[in-house]
């Protein structure tokens, strides 16, 4: 299963607070909206309402039919003899027919249909999935984008006040033309990020608006998840029998077998056809008497395969490849499960790495807060240079950002696990 990797711009703000009067748009109905709004969706919930309409047909009924006609002539004028003429002649017919036959339907004609529906209804869970999987990237990467603009902005405030602070100290003397230089530059430089953010935050924005079809506040969303452990591979390895993909492939080899029996019937066991018919037929003519007539039948008729006692006949190699099919259908069923069972390792593994970073992360920002608070003591005191001190203010930046990219990881992989077993988040965890 492929992903989407959302990139984290630059610089990441700390959580987002929201509002208490703002009203948050959760991930889950996000997800509602987009899936409401999906055509393909609305497209296999249709053909799995055909499908299961089908399920309801009556293979035992006969065949009726009704069939009439007539006919009208008639001569006004002689042209043999150039006289007048009076003749005319009407024919009429109805009849009536029915017919049954045991080749319309087997004893699994039915249960193949069933299968079929459940089918139908398993590629709506895939669509579903499918919107899941895209708005969940999505949501995720305004998040990202919301977190990258506000911390941008901050590091703009935090520069703009060294900035003025060196202004004052370059008017009065105490700092030379150089630091004064890589202030200003750095002002522009932060400026820059700001407004490169805020396209990519538009950006982002608008793509999950025309997903779930809703105008939407970057600021109303969720913030990144807590960091919590995950569930064992026993515990998530029981969910994944239960996921659509292997409903599917479960469901393949039913039908497998049930086309094998199904055209091992066809193939050895006769067939009756039985039939019906009555007409009525009358005839009104003027130059003969009127006549009337009925007429009606009935018809069996056996037939018997023997194709499938030949061994090379097409109908007895058909059926030595429906069993194939059958061992194809299971191979592919343990080949899919080994798959599933390797990524939900693999999404594991990554979410424990962003689990076992924490602590030492934030370890790390407590120590480049403290660095850059002595760094800004000694070059307000003169004893360091600016570029130290700016050294020292982007570490703990960077640090900073180190935790918010480490915690947004384990976010979208959590998701990610969450989509690709198609349980909730809630699941995933212990």
């Amino acid at each position: 299963m492929q992903r989407k990797i959302l990139k984290v711009l630059p610089c990441l703000l700390l959580l987002f607070i929201p509002s208490l009067t703002a009203e948050t748009l959760s991930l889950d109905e996000a997800i509602q909206l987009a899936t409401a709004k999906s055509d393909a969706v609305a497209a296999s919930q249709l053909d799995a309402a055909s499908s299961k309409r089908t399920t309801q047909i009556n293979h035992l009924l006969p065949s009726f039919s009704v069939d009439g006609s007539a006919t009208a002539t008639g001569q006004l004028f002689d042209l043999a003899n150039l006289s007048t003429s009076q003749s005319y002649s009407l024919s009429t017919s109805l009849s009536a027919s029915a017919s049954f036959s045991t080749a319309d339907s087997t004893p699994y004609t039915k249960k193949t249909e069933q299968l079929n529906s459940i089918s139908a209804d398993l590629s709506v869970l895939t669509e579903k999935q499918t919107v899941r999987s895209t708005v969940t990237a999505d949501y995720w990467n305004v998040v990202s984008c919301r977190l990258s603009l506000e911390e941008a902005q901050k590091a703009l405030a935090n520069q703009q006040e060294i900035q003025d602070s060196n202004q004052a100290k370059y008017d009065d003397g105490s700092l030379g033309k150089v630091s004064l230089s890589e202030s200003e530059l750095a002002l522009v430089q932060a400026k820059q990020t700001v407004d490169s953010d805020k396209a990519s935050l538009e950006a982002a924005t608008k793509t999950l608006e025309k997903e779930i079809g809703k105008d939407i506040d970057p600021d109303q969303l969720e913030d990144l998840m807590e960091m919590k452990e995950p569930k064992g591979e026993k515990d998530l390895y029981t969910l994944i029998p239960k996921t659509s993909a292997m409903q599917s492939l479960q469901n393949a080899i039913a039908l497998s077998n049930i086309e094998y029996k199904s055209d091992n019937y066809d193939a050895k066991v006769p067939t009756m056809t039985t039939s019906a018919s009555v007409g009525l037929s009358s005839k009104i003519d003027s130059d003969s008497e009127n006549t009337a007539a009925d007429s009606s039948s009935v018809s069996l008729t056996v037939s018997v395969p023997l194709d499938a006692y030949f061994k090379n006949s097409s109908t007895a190699i058909s059926l030595e490849n429906d069993k194939r099919s059958i061992d194809v259908a299971s191979y592919n069923y343990q080949a899919e499960l080994t798959t599933m069972q390797q990524q939900v390792t693999s999404y594991l593994t990554s979410i424990q790495s962003y689990l076992s970073k924490k602590d030492s992360l934030e370890k790390q920002l407590e120590l480049y807060t403290y660095l850059e608070t002595q760094q800004k003591e000694s070059y307000d005191a003169g004893i360091s240079s600016y570029s130290d001190y700016q050294d020292a203010i982007l570490d703990r930046e960077n640090s900073n950002i180190a935790i918010l990219q480490n915690q947004l990881n384990y976010t979208l992989y959590l998701h990610d696990l969450a989509c690709y077993l198609e349980a909730s988040v809630d699941n995933i965890l212990k």
